[in-house]
This record gives structure tokens, sequence and C-alpha cells, in this order.
């Protein structure tokens, strides 16, 4: 574990060990008693949530989705989930790990074009989601003033970012080739291995282009099919809070449901520097609860469950991974997935 790593953990568990000291140790494990074999039901959830995502991840394939089967895809989506869980900087070496596992299958180009094409599109529906929850909550709770500042604070940066993102990509600001461009152009020493990949690898850069680019014009039907599986994705995970009140006993509905799943978008943030968003999100269920009427132990509980299930899932993901590395290296082939 690198140093930043291990100091974005430490900050985590000491957040989330002053949660637990402010909500009563002895109410907090009264909720989480309530849930038992209920995390199955979570468990199952998360699951039918897995399968609409690897259906969205093998509609970008193109005319190669038929190289990689769901099974596969649904594995190599579980690892990349159990590395956004661990790490620092998440969701980047999530989907570099998605890459690397696909490209068995498919070229480079492919493999990378389609991976940007589904993140740039889970992105949008997240915020839409973000959006659309953060509007509802204040609409819910209008006198929760630092919930509110904070959470419309949250959803214009993350929609400002995103809108620039998608016109930078759209007038083509930023492409592979330009990527490679600006590395093979630099005179530093330490970038000169940098600079002679680039130069045996330009041509493939220029294939990501095309295919990232010229992906909506030429599978229109592909693209917006997975745009629509991507929402009903967010749709589950929100399904998933609303059980998690039910397991709870707490008496909310799918409008705090929707705004409590908004919430972990803008808590994700802190992905990149704590694992798992460990303390912060719990944190800032916290807040939510309290502007609900709930109880400090209430929030907490919420984010501690879900925090079971990803464990669940992640542990899952990496086991997947062994199985293939050991495949790998007991056969001279490789059992790639």
């Amino acid at each position: 574990m690198r140093r930043a790593e291990k100091l974005g953990l430490i900050a985590g568990l000491l957040l989330l060990a002053y949660l637990v000291y402010l909500s009563d140790p002895r109410l907090l494990w009264e909720y989480l008693a309530r849930v038992q074999w209920g995390l199955l039901l979570l468990l199952a959830i998360t699951a039918v949530r897995h399968a609409v995502r690897t259906l969205a991840c093998r509609l970008v394939l193109g005319e190669d989705r038929g190289q990689i089967s769901f099974a596969t895809m649904y594995a190599v989506l579980l690892v990349s989930e159990a590395v956004k869980f661990v790490l620092v900087a998440a969701g980047i070496l999530g989907e570099a790990a998605r890459v690397a596992l696909i490209r068995h299958r498919v070229t480079g180009p492919r493999a990378v074009s389609s991976v940007l094409l589904d993140v740039l599109l889970f992105n949008l529906t997240s915020v839409l989601l973000l959006l659309g929850g953060t509007a509802l909550f204040f609409a819910r709770v209008p006198d929760a003033r630092s919930v509110r500042n904070a959470g419309a604070i949250g959803a214009a940066v993350i929609a400002g970012v995103t809108l620039l993102l998608f016109v930078a990509l759209q007038q083509r600001w930023l492409t592979a080739s330009r990527f490679a461009s600006a590395i093979a152009g630099t005179r530093s020493a330490w970038l000169h291995g940098a600079r002679q990949w680039v130069g045996r690898h330009r041509e493939k850069f220029r294939e990501t282009d095309a295919q990232l680019f010229d992906f909506y014009a030429r599978h229109p039907g592909l693209f917006f099919g997975n745009f629509l599986l991507n929402l009903l994705s967010q749709g589950f995970a929100a399904l998933e809070v609303f059980a998690v009140f039910g397991l709870l006993g707490l008496p909310l509905g799918p409008v705090e449901a929707v705004a409590l799943e908004a919430l972990k978008k803008l808590s994700g943030i802190a992905g990149f520097v704590v694992p798992g968003s460990l303390g912060v999100y719990e944190g800032g269920l916290a807040l939510v609860s309290q502007a609900l009427g709930m109880s400090v132990a209430a929030g907490v509980a919420i984010g501690l469950v879900r925090k079971m299930r990803a464990i669940v899932w992640a542990a899952l993901g990496f086991a997947v991974l062994a199985w293939w590395r050991r495949g790998e290296s007991s056969s001279t082939g490789g059992s790639r997935p």
C-alpha cells in the first residue's frame, strides 16, 4: 500500500470512529442487527445491477461485442469494481484494469475506446441522478442550509466539469492523438522511454480516436442502448438504498433514496484520496439523516450496510482476478478473460 493510500485509509478510519462515537454505538448496533439475512437481498440487487452494467459495456464494443461473452464481461466488471473500492485514484485505475482485461479479446484501440465511451455515458447518467437527487432533497428539506449549500456546490462543480468534458470531446480538444503528440514533443530525458513507446504506437492512437468519435455515427442504436442501460443501473442503485431503509426500519421513501444515492456520487469524489470513501460517505449520510429528522446513527448505519455489501463484491472481484492469474501461470497459453 502506497503512502497516499495509507494516509487516506487512516484519515477515513479516524473519521468513521468519530462518527460511531457521535451516533451512540448501542443504537448503531441495534440498527445493524436488524439487517441479518437482508444482506442477501442487497447482494441480489447489486448482482442485477452488475448484469445491467455488463450489457451496457458489451454494447459499446460495437461489432466486436461477440468477442467477449456476457459471463466474461461480468467478471471483468467485478475486478474493475474491486480495484475501485480499495485503491486511491480508484476510478482511473479501475477503468485501466478493465482495459487491460478485455484487450486480450479485442484490439487495444477497441478496448480503450469502448471503456472511455462507457465511462462518459455512465458519468452522464450519474450527473443526471446527482442533479435530480439534489433537487428532490432541496424540495424535501428546504431548511437544511448547510447540507443544501454543500450539495448545491458539489452538484454545480460536477455538472460544470462534465459539461466542459463533453464540449472538449465534441470539439475534439481531447484526443489520444493529441496526447501522444504532446508526449512525443517533449525533450525531457525522463520521458525518453515514453516518447519511444508513443512513436511505435502512433497508429493505434489514431485508431482509438476514430473508433471513439465515430461510434455514434456507426452505431446510434448501441450508443443510446448503453445510455439507457446505464440510466437503469442508476435506478437499481437507488433501489438498493430504498431496500436498506426497509431493512433498518427507517420511514423513508423513494425520494429520499434517490437523494441519498445522489449523495454517494458526491462522496465518491473523496474516493480519489480515501479508499472506498471510508468515513466520508458515512459522514455525508449522517448530515443528511439529521436534515431528514433521523439520528446520526441511522445515517452511519446506512453507510455501513452498503459498505458491507461492497466488501463482499470486492472480495468476489479479487477472487476472480486470483483465479485468472492462477490459470495463466498454470498453462503456457494462459487462461485469460
